[in-house]
C-alpha cells in the first residue's frame, strides 16, 4: 500500500504517491492515512497549521476552549485579572 510511508501530518490518497497535508485545524501522527477525513481534529488549547504532525500548544499567557484552531492568533489572550501561566490551557485560572 502506498500509505505505509505517508509522512506524518499528511495523507496519501489511494492510487497516488503524492502526500497531501492534513488540512489546517487537523493533525496526524500516523503514516497510514489515505484521506483528509482521517486526520484528527486539533484539540482545544492547541493550534494546528496545515501539515501538523503533533498539535502546537497555545503559549503561556493565552488559552483556547475551541477545537480546530489553525494558527496561534486563535489562542485567546488571558482574561484581565486572571492567570494563564501554563501552555495549552482551556481557560484562565481564578
Amino acid at each position: 500500500s502506498n500509505t505505509e510511508k505517508c509522512p506524518v501530518g499528511h495523507y496519501c490518497p489511494l492510487g497516488t504517491y503524492l502526500p497531501e497535508e492534513c488540512p489546517a485545524g487537523t493533525w496526524s501522527i500516523l503514516m497510514t492515512r489515505d484521506n483528509a477525513q482521517q486526520c484528527q481534529n486539533c484539540t482545544a488549547g492547541h493550534f494546528c497549521p496545515a501539515g501538523t504532525a503533533d498539535p502546537y500548544a497555545c503559549a503561556p499567557g493565552s488559552f483556547s476552549n475551541q477545537p480546530n484552531n489553525m494558527m496561534p492568533a486563535q489562542c485567546d489572550p488571558c482574561t484581565a485579572g486572571r492567570a494563564c501561566p501554563l501552555q495549552a490551557l482551556l481557560a484562565p485560572s481564578q
